[in-house]
Formats: structure tokens, C-alpha cells, sequence
């Protein structure tokens, strides 16, 4: 824990970091062997107190009185956040209030088949560079700030003075070198485009380190970092320890992270990374968790409102405006490198045109929450409308989970169906169930508020 973090914050300041294995303590021998043949070697020099001691004393010996011992410079003494004040707000912000994900390592040289580095995580890289998109995908229209920290070097490796350790290595064999194709990040991430904000600067294990993410961060207010990449005891552990110091709430991802073997991965996810990180879940998790957080928030800000509302009786119940019916999607009709977000625009026109009116509600046995009508509201609409389908209410939630199916099978070609039920159909279930829940308290609320008979 301590002693890991500490030497990694060294050779992030310029320091030669030497590990002494026969003077720390792990907490079994199985962690104490695996730090001092895995872990200390990526950026420190593993010795013993006998031979740092006889080193010293070589040291001393050679030098001559008119020389002068090199003292290395000291370490900045300001972060670039106030470590004091984010804890405190962080502290005070609701869970996922605002979420960062921060992307590490995808790159050619990790996860392309000729990447140079590519037999470092070949293991798993594959597996997490899908579950990650998928994540992405989901993610997508949401506020969550997708951050990008690609690791680039120039051509000569002049940032890298005397390097040890994976970073030897990388200059070594020639990896991350800037204008080449192995630097550049995957596929995929680039095809995210101005969706995905690039935070360049990165030249060792930390993506605090050297680069901009830290004031990224704090300017969007972020209060949750989720952590995903490679390589997990590398820099995805670097910059989760780093984060947490600053005092955001860490999340980090174990179906979405590389490890250099499956025994580390394993090690990592269920004896280091529950040391400092908040949660250590999957993709698909963390991503519900993000949009329950949501709902919650907007519950919570619709409280509010109405109890702001003036008093004086019931609430008047105003009707609900109708809402566009559902465009007919097919593939010859959408523009190239449309496929991937297509779903999301269908989403999109569904949306009302206005933002609803506080505390407007809809009866609660409307037949958008009434299984038993839902089922024949269904069937009766795709009689009377064989190619369009309108929803009854003026909000998403409210649509008729049964009739959209209806409509996706009817107008999408069977290759998207999977995607569409993934971020459609899953999505309006729970979104319905939260707004059933919304609406009864809205409802129990303007009942008490009615004026009593004299």
C-alpha cells in the first residue's frame, strides 16, 4: 500500500527509486514476493539493505573532497489540486453526481495485432477493448466526460532521463513513439470524435502526472473517476492511487482493465484496488449505477420545485403535450457511419419538444403502467397502425414498452435488434418504473394539499 504508492510518487518527481525487499512488509508472503519480482521492478531498482549499504559506501569513498554531492531537485510542493479542499467537496456531492471516465493505454502498440507492446496484455485485450466500447456506447448521450490520456513519447525519447523499469522498456523497443501509427489510439476511441475529450502530456504511469487532467477534472465539477485501460498494475493502480489522494470517489473496472496475466488481474481486483477505490464493479454496473444516480437526482430536483410551489390548494393537473409517432428507421435510409448511433437518434425524436411544467403529472392506472392494458394497448395499435405507432404520454417513460418492440421488429433489420433492445426496451423499463414511483408520490402530495369540506 504505502510503500508502493510512495515509490511510484518518487519516480513521478524524477527520483531514483530503490525497494529494499528484505526491509517491507506485506501482508502475506505470496504479496510480498509478487511486489518484489512484479511490481517494484516497473520503476525501481530491488535491492537489499546490505547491498544499498555497500553501494553508499562505495559512493562515499570514490568522492574527492572539492566534489559536491548531487542533491536531486525538490518535489513541487503544490499539486495541482488542493488536495484539503477536494476531499471536502467531494465529500459533500452525491454519489456520481459528476462522472469522468478515464481511458489509459488504448493504443496500436497495446491493442493492435502488430502493436510492439501487444503480448503485454494479449491475454485479455480483446475481451476489454469490447466491454469498454460497449460501456461507451451506453454512456454516449449522457453528460459523463469521456477523457482520453494517450502515453507518447518523441522519436529520440528525450523526456526520458535514465528510465527503469516499463518505461526502459518501452524506449527499448521503440513503442508509443509520436507520428507513428502505434501511438495513435485505437479505432474505435478515435471513431467517438468530438464526443471523447484527448488529454496529451502523459510520459509515465501516472495520467495525473505532467499533464492537464488534474484541472479537466476540477473544472467540470467531477466527483467520480471510473478507471478502465491497461495495464492494470501499471498505470491503471498509479493513477487510481493518484486520484484518490485528490480526493475523488474511484471507480474502477474489472472486465474493462488489462492485466499483464490473469493471476495479477485477479490479485489486483479483489486485494489492492478495494484498498483505496470506492467500488471495483463491470461495465455494464457502473453504468447502471450512473443512470439510477440520474434518476434520483432529477426525483430530488422535482421535490423540490413543488415544494417551492406557492400554497393554495391542489396543483392544477395540466394535460401533457403530444408527442411525435416514431420514425420509420431502415438501413438504406441512414447516412453512412450512421449504424453505430442510429438507435440514438430514434431516441432523440421521441424526445418532447418542451420541458414538461413542474409537478405535471398523469393519472397513475394510466395504461402506460397497467400491464394488463399495456398488452392490449399493444395489439390494438399495431392492428390499427401497421407502420407507425404513436405513444400515449408526452414523456419517453411513459411509452409502451410492448408496442415499441413491436415497432423495432417492424421497421429495424434484425442486425441491430440486440443493440436496440440493450439501449432502448432496458432502458424505458426502468425509466417507467421510476416514473410510476415519481408520479404516486405527486399524487399523494396534491391530495393533501386539496381543501378539506367545512
Amino acid at each position: 500500500v504505502c510503500i508502493d504508492s510512495t515509490g511510484r510518487a518518487a519516480h513521478e518527481r524524477g527520483f531514483r527509486v530503490h525497494q529494499l525487499s528484505d526491509c517491507t512488509c506485506g501482508r502475506t508472503v505470496f504479496e510480498q514476493q509478487h511486489y518484489t519480482q512484479e511490481i517494484f521492478p516497473i520503476y525501481a531498482d530491488v535491492c537489499t539493505a546490505g547491498e544499498i549499504t555497500n553501494r553508499i559506501l562505495d559512493v562515499e569513498r570514490r568522492k574527492q573532497p572539492h566534489m559536491q554531492v548531487y542533491c536531486p531537485p525538490s518535489p513541487q510542493a503544490s499539486l495541482d489540486v488542493n488536495i484539503k479542499a477536494s476531499k471536502a467537496w467531494s465529500c459533500k456531492q452525491d454519489r456520481f453526481a459528476r462522472t469522468a471516465v478515464i481511458l489509459i493505454g488504448y493504443q496500436n502498440d497495446y491493442f493492435s495485432p502488430t502493436g510492439v507492446l501487444r503480448s503485454v496484455v494479449e491475454a485479455s485485450c480483446e475481451r476489454v477493448l469490447s466491454k469498454t466500447m460497449d460501456m461507451l456506447h451506453q454512456l454516449f448521450r449522457t453528460d459523463v466526460l469521456l477523457v482520453a490520456t494517450p502515453i507518447i513519447f518523441t522519436p529520440s525519447y528525450s523526456e526520458l532521463i535514465q528510465p527503469s523499469g516499463i518505461l526502459k522498456v518501452i524506449k527499448d523497443v521503440g513503442a508509443f513513439q509520436a507520428g507513428t501509427q502505434g501511438a495513435e489510439l485505437v479505432q474505435q476511441l478515435a471513431d467517438l470524435g468530438g464526443r471523447l475529450k484527448v488529454v496529451p502530456g502523459k510520459r509515465g504511469l501516472n495520467a495525473f502526472a505532467g499533464t492537464d487532467l488534474g484541472s479537466v477534472l476540477k473544472d467540470a465539477g467531477i466527483t467520480d473517476v471510473v478507471l478502465c485501460g491497461a495495464v492494470t498494475s501499471v498505470c491503471i493502480d498509479s493513477t487510481g492511487r493518484a486520484a484518490h489522494e485528490r480526493g475523488f470517489r474511484v471507480h474502477i473496472l474489472e472486465d474493462c482493465t488489462c492485466g499483464r496475466t490473469e493471476l495479477e488481474q485477479q490479485h489486483y481486483v479483489s486485494e489492492v484496488f478495494p484498498l483505496y477505490a470506492s467500488s471495483v464493479t463491470t461495465g455494464r454496473k457502473i453504468v447502471d449505477e450512473i443512470m439510477a444516480a440520474k434518476l434520483s437526482a432529477r426525483a430530488e430536483d422535482g421535490d423540490k420545485r413543488c415544494d417551492e410551489r406557492p400554497s393554495g390548494g391542489a396543483a392544477k393537473i395540466q394535460d401533457q403535450p403530444a408527442s411525435p409517432k416514431l420514425p420509420e428507421v431502415s438501413r438504406a435510409s441512414r447516412p453512412a457511419g450512421a449504424d453505430r448511433f442510429s438507435i440514438e437518434a430514434a431516441i432523440t425524436s421521441l424526445e418532447p419538444s418542451e420541458e414538461p411544467q413542474p409537478c405535471q403529472k398523469t393519472p397513475v392506472h394510466s395504461p402506460a403502467f397497467d400491464v394488463g392494458r399495456r398488452q392490449e394497448s399493444s395489439s390494438k395499435a399495431e392492428a390499427d397502425h401497421p407502420q407507425q405507432l404513436s405513444p400515449s404520454d408526452g414523456d419517453v417513460s411513459t411509452l409502451d414498452v410492448g408496442a415499441v418492440t413491436s415497432w423495432m421488429r417492424r421497421n429495424v433489420d434484425r442486425g441491430l435488434q440486440e443493440e436496440i433492445s440493450v439501449q432502448i426496451q432496458h432502458s424505458l423499463i426502468d425509466r417507467a418504473a421510476a416514473m410510476q414511483h415519481r408520479l404516486s408520490q405527486l399524487e399523494r402530495r396534491a391530495a393533501s394539499r386539496r381543501p378539506t369540506a367545512a
